[in-house]
């Protein structure tokens, strides 16, 4: 196992949407258990567009800081050869995840078939009493030092250490640690989050954000798990990327509360005119 090769990774993106936002920074570290880190991997990648304030708050990268950055297409080709053929390991995986392997097929670039490890998933499994799995807490947690909050390369640093500390029982040459993480941590893969996965929900998408920049509110109907259809007023608020399915955030008129709905559920939608309704929300 000491010998073994890793790659920790993590993104910056303008948003939480793959559809909509994009990468603007990634960065990732090999490394073994034995050796520690091999080689590091970091690029900004070039956007024309605007970054919003809010975003900026989070990862501090500015518009300015892209100018004259490579191309994602360029850039996931380098990304692809760095990781070679190795386990990987992110925070939060199948958020990076889903971002790539948009790309990927965006760009008719091949899905690499590697495994991704989720240290939020894992933590979730080893850690049940944690206050929270998120990636900052579990810094302060096990003392991990970074040089910056919410940049790649720290984030991918970071992650790698939390693994580390993560399995550090596993470490013993009686235990199958392969086995023991697959078992505890199902991976992902880019390949789960193809272009035509995406696209598929794309006109949702548009429904969703034009209503969200509106402020009015939706009418969908929905089919649950046991596949009951029902129809409800959503005051959307966002669109979230969670395990490899997009959700329609908001607040559920019927249920009197905020809920996530999953897109691939949701059998109709339609906007309607709800800035009264708003008005109760807020």
């Amino acid at each position: 196992m000491e010998n073994h090769h890793f790659v920790s990774f993590d993104i910056e993106t303008t948003g939480l949407n793959p559809l909509d936002h994009r990468i603007i920074e990634i960065g990732a570290v090999k490394f073994t258990l034995g050796q520690g880190i091999i080689d590091t991997f970091s690029s900004f990648v070039a956007y024309d567009g605007v970054i919003p304030k809010g975003v900026i708050k989070i990862h501090g990268i500015t518009s300015e800081m892209l100018i004259g950055a490579p191309p994602i297409g360029q850039i996931l080709e380098q990304f692809v050869e760095f990781i070679g053929e190795g386990g990987l390991i992110a925070h939060n995986a199948s958020f990076d995840a889903s971002f790539i392997g948009y790309q990927l097929g965006h760009h008719q670039l091949e899905y690499p078939k590697n495994q991704i490890f989720d240290t939020l998933l894992l933590s979730r499994k080893l850690l049940p009493t944690a206050k929270s799995h998120s990636l900052s807490n579990l810094k302060k947690q096990f003392n991990i030092l970074v040089d910056k909050e919410h940049r790649a390369l720290d984030d991918a640093k970071a992650a790698m250490e939390l693994f580390n500390i993560l399995i550090k029982d596993w470490t013993r040459p009686s235990v199958k640690y392969l086995s023991n993480l697959i078992q505890m941590n199902p991976p992902v893969h880019f390949y789960e989050f193809t272009l035509a996965s995406f696209n598929k929900h794309q006109e949702k998408v548009k429904s969703i954000n034009q209503a969200i920049e509106k402020k009015d509110k939706l009418l969908i109907s929905y089919s649950d798990k046991q596949k009951h259809q029902s129809e409800r007023f959503v005051l959307p608020s966002a669109i979230l990327l969670n395990n490899g399915y997009l959700y329609l955030v908001g607040y559920c008129l019927l249920r009197q509360e905020e809920r996530r709905f999953r897109l691939d559920r949701i059998t109709h939608i339609e906007t309607q005119p709800g800035a009264s309704a708003w008005m109760l929300y807020k």
